[in-house]
């Protein structure tokens, strides 16, 4: 009588093992292949605003890659986002040549508000590399209405120092 009482006891304990392993989800990194390709314009653009320029740079550069090479649609709006952060963070960590992709990217793009906002990087970009008339156009091309507060106190006052010299 015992035996048969450890046995159903023990395919007791086999049967509840069997669904508690059964039941659990297996949870494993995603292979970056499979990632989908916003995640890494997510990821470039928090890089962007934690200030990690030369991060979000590449962040965005991966994702512009692996657009050309998916067989979706392309989303107009997130590429011009993702070549703003490109452009953007180029721009901050005054790498060479980063002016000319901005220029580019700003006869390039449709959409005002990044073009908007990328027209004040570059002027930025031009502004502390002391070439005061080329920022002018761009702080003019930038206008306010998508700037902070702050950005729009900085355009104004480094404007007027353009005009000034």
């Amino acid at each position: 009588m015992s035996n048969t009482k450890g046995l159903l006891h023990k395919r007791s304990l086999m049967c509840l093992a069997t669904a508690m392993l059964l039941s659990h989800q297996a949870s494993a990194q995603l292979h970056t292949v499979n990632t989908p390709p916003e995640s890494m314009l997510v990821l470039a653009t928090e890089q962007f605003e934690q200030g990690a320029y030369k991060n979000a740079a590449q962040s965005a550069a991966k994702y512009m890659s692996a657009m050309h090479y998916t067989l979706h649609a392309i989303n107009t709006d997130a590429a011009d986002k993702a070549g703003y952060v490109l452009v953007t963070s180029k721009l901050k960590i005054d790498e060479q040549g980063s002016d000319v992709m901005a220029v580019d990217y700003l006869n390039k793009t449709a959409n005002p508000a990044y073009k908007q906002r990328a027209a004040f990087a570059l002027a930025q970009y031009y502004f502390r590399h002391n070439q005061l008339v080329s920022a002018i156009y761009y702080y003019e091309l930038a206008g306010i209405a998508n700037l902070t507060n702050k950005e729009i106190a900085d355009a104004k006052f480094e404007l007027a120092y353009c005009y000034f010299n």
